[in-house]
C-alpha cells in the first residue's frame, strides 16, 4: 500500500443527470425558521403519516425513505406517507439497497432469511419476492442491478453474481471472478473506481482481532488485463465503509475513542492503494462506527473532545490529512446512522433544533451538501418515529 491520494474518481454517466435531482429535490425541501411553526400538515396529528395529494402522477419526486419498525415511510415534498409492510420479524439494521434506473428511480432490495425480496420508495405497494439469497451487498454499474451473495448448492463457500432488481433476474454470474476462488474471504462492499471500473472489497480475519484486505477487480478490467485479477492490500482492524473510490478503516479492532484515534483512508485506482491517516478536527475526537456518504467525500461521527455527548458530523476531504467539521451538525444521532446520496449529500438526524420546547425535543432530518458552506438546515418534513432507520435519499 502507498502513501498520497490518486485523482478522486466520478460516478457513473447515467447517475449523474439523476444526482442533480437529488441536490434540486433536497433544496427545496429546505426549512426556514419560519417554517419550523407550521411544518406539521394542517389537520395531521403529530407523529401520523399522511397520505400523497390526490390527483398525483408523473415522474417520482426525490424523498427520504425510512423504516418505522414493521414498515417503510416516505418523507418528500408531499408530507410522510407510509409505504410497504416488512417481512414479518425482519431483523434491524437490515440493508434495504436501492437499486436506482438511470432516472434515479428503483425498488429496494434486500434479504429475509434466504428470500430476496423487493419493496416500493415511492407506493405502498405490497412487497414481492423476486429469488433466492443470502444478502445484497450493493448497488451495480448496471441500471437497476445490484451485486448479492447467494449459496452453492453442495459447497460450503458462496458466490457473488449480479442480478436485476426489478425482476431478480441473472444478469452477470461472475462479475468478479477472484471471487470464486474461496480461500475465506467475505464479500464486503464494492468500490468503483472512475467512470467504468469496480473491485468487490474482500475481507478475512486474522490474528489480533484483525481483517486482511483485497479487492476482485471487475471481468472487464480483468480480462483487458487493466487491473490485478486480485489485490491484497493490507491489515486493518476495522472496516467503516467505502465510497467513491476510497475505503475508510480504523486500525485497530473495534470501536476506536480518545485522543489517540486516528482514522486510515484507503484511496484505490485500478492497480493499487494508497493509504494515508487522518486527524480529527481541532477540538473535536472520532468515535462514532461509521462512514457514509454514496458520492464524494466520506463523512464520520466526531465527539466534542471532554464532552462526548455532543456530537457532529466530519467529512474526510480528498488528499486531506485533518478531516474538516460539517457545519450544523451539532446534535447528530448516533442511534439513526446518516445516509449519502449520489450527488455527495449527506442527510441524518438531529434533535436539540427548532422553535417551539416541542420542536427542540423531536429528532428531525437534515442535509448538506458539499457545495454548500452554509449550516445543514433541517428538511422540510414530520419528525423521525422512535427507532426510526435512514434507508435511502431516492425516487
Amino acid at each position: 500500500m502507498e502513501q498520497g491520494e490518486p485523482e478522486r474518481p466520478g460516478p457513473p454517466r447515467w447517475l449523474r443527470g439523476a444526482a442533480v435531482a437529488v441536490a434540486v429535490a433536497l433544496a427545496l425541501l429546505v426549512l426556514t425558521r419560519t417554517d419550523l411553526l407550521s411544518a406539521r400538515p394542517p389537520g395531521a396529528a403529530p407523529g401520523s403519516p399522511t397520505a400523497p395529494p390526490a390527483g398525483t402522477s408523473g415522474a417520482p419526486t426525490t424523498g427520504v425513505v425510512v423504516r418505522a419498525g414493521d414498515h417503510l415511510e416516505r418523507y418528500d415534498g408531499a408530507g410522510r406517507h407510509r409505504l410497504a409492510t416488512l417481512p414479518e420479524g425482519l431483523p434491524r439494521r437490515t440493508p434495504l439497497v436501492h437499486a436506482a434506473g438511470p432516472d434515479g428511480s428503483g425498488p429496494l432490495v434486500a434479504v429475509n432469511q434466504t428470500v430476496l425480496f423487493r419493496a416500493s420508495a415511492t407506493s405502498g405497494r405490497a412487497i414481492r419476492s423476486i429469488g433466492r439469497a443470502e444478502r445484497v451487498i450493493a448497488p451495480s454499474r448496471t441500471p437497476n442491478g445490484l451485486y448479492v451473495v447467494q449459496s452453492v448448492i453442495g459447497r460450503t463457500d458462496v458466490r457473488v453474481i449480479e442480478v436485476d432488481g426489478r425482476t431478480g433476474d441473472l444478469v452477470d454470474d461472475e462479475p468478479f471472478p477472484a471471487a470464486a476462488d474461496g480461500g475465506g474471504w467475505r464479500a464486503t462492499d464494492v468500490v468503483t473506481v472512475g467512470a467504468g471500473r469496480s473491485a468487490l472489497l474482500l475481507t478475512r480475519g486474522v490474528a489480533g482481532g484483525h481483517a486482511e484486505l483485497a479487492l476482485a477487480w471487475d471481468r472487464d478490467s480483468v480480462r483487458s488485463q487493466a487491473a490485478p485479477r486480485l489485490l491484497r492490500f493490507g491489515v486493518t482492524g476495522t472496516v467503516l465503509g467505502t465510497t467513491d473510490g476510497r475505503i475508510v478503516t480504523l486500525p485497530e479492532a473495534g470501536t476506536c475513542r480518545g485522543e489517540a484515534c486516528r482514522l486510515t483512508v484507503v484511496s484505490v485506482t485500478e492497480d493499487r492503494t494508497f493509504s494515508r491517516t487522518v486527524d480529527p478536527p481541532p477540538g473535536w475526537l472520532f468515535g462514532a462506527g461509521f462512514a457514509v456518504g454514496d458520492r464524494g467525500d466520506p463523512v464520520v461521527g466526531v465527539a466534542r473532545a471532554g464532552d462526548p455527548a455532543s456530537l457532529a458530523l466530519a467529512r474526510l476531504v480528498a488528499g486531506g490529512r485533518r478531516a474538516l467539521l460539517v457545519p450544523g451538525s451539532l446534535g447528530v444521532v448516533p442511534a439513526v446512522p446518516p445516509i449519502g446520496g449520489p450527488d455527495g449529500s449527506v442527510v441524518f438526524a438531529v434533535a436539540g433544533r427548532g422553535v417551539t420546547p416541542e420542536q427542540r425535543q423531536e429528532v428531525r432530518l437534515a442535509a448538506w451538501g458539499p457545495d454548500d458552506p452554509r449550516e445543514a438546515p433541517l428538511l422540510a418534513a414530520p419528525a423521525l418515529p422512535a427507532g426510526a432507520e435512514l434507508v435511502c435519499v431516492c425516487r
